[in-house]
């Protein structure tokens, strides 16, 4: 018999608005502080810390996958209330991520011989590669030694929501002294100083959060052999997929800098600034249903659980066409007014990167479900070869093509491995009784509307001669909408969709949507 968790609706509701809030101000705090290094430092400096950030998620990889394999395991024990294999799991996980934590502080050090290679270009005066690199690699581990571990008990509990406030106020904090030590001395070395406090405020604010949440749960006990054997198999699964999302995303930017430079990288990352927040936005949606999801997984059936997933394909896809239409309307006025027209990428390359945004929403759902259902070592193989696949193509296309070259590498793998060779194990280990082939034509279907949405009002502001970036912006709003409306209400999904959406809203919009 089915049962019915009243309480799913509720928590992704929550687990998305905060997450929308805390984005939002993600989007804002560090667009400000990024708007002040570029105006008081320059570009070199931008360049520096992504390429910083990007090496020290590649040196991540040590993290294996723990965090979700564990997260996983807390799904079944959180939904029947089993607080000794609760302990259990988060001292093998704190266990665990002390090794992680000692594992990549050794990995660091040892690349730093690599970093002369990377960056060519003589840096600013007063500024030392070396010890910028320490800042940034003492801030990577930190979180491994404190109470990172503790985030578990707050995911797997559909408690998404406080740690997005977390991250909000952590957030703010660290962008107001960041600014603050920016606009009075103008020194490097104390803006990365203030990420590392930040980590460490973060750390404390979620140990206290558990303790409140859950005051009789300490790391304490052991688990058996046999899930400790399941957890080992989740996490080598887990491990592959993070290694994909490092070669597609961290490789981009030390690409970039090995064979184009600082100031070309820093000028992508101003583009991917805005790319990765409205992923994030997006990503909003699958990680505040994600726990709900393993939760609905447990409880619901197949059919539910398949209804449910098409009615999210729609709603993420839906949003994701709409942004990548602004993208392509609004990216180069917006960085012009910004940055200025001499820092723009070419029209092509902005095009590129905006299809690359549809293009890694197209499977975020099908990755939802998967990680939801645990279905990580059967799928091992696929996310190698995506990992092997993504760089080659990096450095044989930015050769010919520069920035756009890398953008394209990316897209390529996540069309023919990403998305077809990804929603292979999904329906064969899980939606069992349903056709991948029908997925996939949907994507396609809806790929082919969002093209030509997008396109129609791309092509209707050039030949109108639109250029202003305010003028720009109901042709980017409506048009591709419209398209959409027109397309997508006749899906089964649609209605569904449409049914369930006040649920899923703040309780007043949602009384409104009733009441229409």
């Amino acid at each position: 018999m089915e049962r019915h968790d009243p309480g799913r609706s509720r928590n992704i509701r929550r687990n998305f608005v905060s997450g929308v809030i805390q984005r939002a101000v993600s989007l804002l705090l560090p667009f400000v502080v990024r708007t002040i290094i570029l105006y008081s430092l320059g570009e070199m400096y931008l360049g520096l810390g992504s390429l910083f950030t990007s090496v020290l998620q590649v040196l991540n990889l040590a993290e294996l996958g723990v965090g979700s394999a564990l997260i996983f395991s807390m799904y079944e024990p959180m939904a029947h209330d089993d607080k000794p294999k609760i302990r259990a799991l988060l001292a093998l996980y704190r266990k665990l991520y002390r090794y992680i934590g000692l594992a990549i502080l050794v990995l660091g050090l040892a690349a730093v011989p690599l970093l002369p290679r990377i960056v060519k270009e003589t840096l600013p005066d007063g500024l030392n590669l070396y010890l910028l690199y320490a800042v940034y690699l003492a801030n990577a581990v930190l979180s491994y030694f404190f109470f990172a571990y503790r985030e578990s008990l707050l995911n797997a509990s559909q408690r998404v929501s406080t740690l997005n406030n977390i991250q909000l106020a952590v957030n703010i904090l660290i962008c107001g002294a960041q600014v603050a030590f920016l606009l009075l001395t103008k020194n490097y070395y104390l803006y990365c100083i203030v990420i590392v406090a930040g980590t460490i405020l973060r750390n404390v604010f979620v140990y206290f959060a558990t303790k409140r949440f859950f005051p009789d749960i300490e790391p304490e006990g052991e688990i058996g052999k046999e899930q400790m054997a399941d957890i080992k198999k989740r996490t080598a699964g887990m491990f592959c997929y993070r290694l994909c999302s490092v070669t597609r995303n961290s490789f981009d930017t030390i690409i970039l800098t090995a064979f184009l430079g600082l100031v070309i990288a820093g000028r992508y990352n101003n583009y991917f600034l805005i790319y990765s927040t409205l992923t994030g936005f997006l990503q909003i949606i699958s990680a505040s249903a994600t726990a709900s999801v393993g939760n609905s997984i447990v409880l619901e059936s197949q059919q539910k659980n398949h209804d449910d997933f098409e009615q999210l394909i729609l709603l993420t896809l839906w949003i994701a066409g709409a942004c990548m239409g602004c993208l392509m309307l609004l990216y180069q006025p917006f960085m012009t007014l910004w940055a200025g027209p001499d820092k723009l990428l070419s029209e092509g390359t902005m095009i590129w990167i905006s299809f690359y945004f549809f293009v890694n929403m197209l499977g975020i759902t099908c990755a939802t479900y998967r990680s939801a259902a645990g279905i990580w070592w059967e799928d091992r193989f696929r996310p190698f070869a995506e990992a092997l696949l993504n760089p080659i193509l990096n450095i044989i296309l930015v050769r010919r093509l520069g920035v756009s070259g890398v953008v394209l590498s990316s897209v390529i793998c996540l069309l023919s491995i990403g998305n077809i060779w990804g929603s292979r194990m999904l329906f064969k280990l899980y939606f069992t009784e349903f056709s991948q082939k029908k997925y996939l034509l949907k994507l396609l279907f809806y790929t082919l509307v969002t093209c030509f949405g997008c396109g129609l009002a791309y092509l209707t502001v050039r030949l109108l001669g639109v250029g202003s970036l305010l003028l720009r912006i109901p042709f980017a709003v409506l048009i591709p909408n419209t398209v959409f409306f027109l397309c997508y209400r006749t899906l089964p999904e649609f209605g569904g969709l449409m049914k369930r959406l006040p649920a899923l809203l703040p309780n007043r919009i949602g009384k409104l949507l009733h009441l229409s």
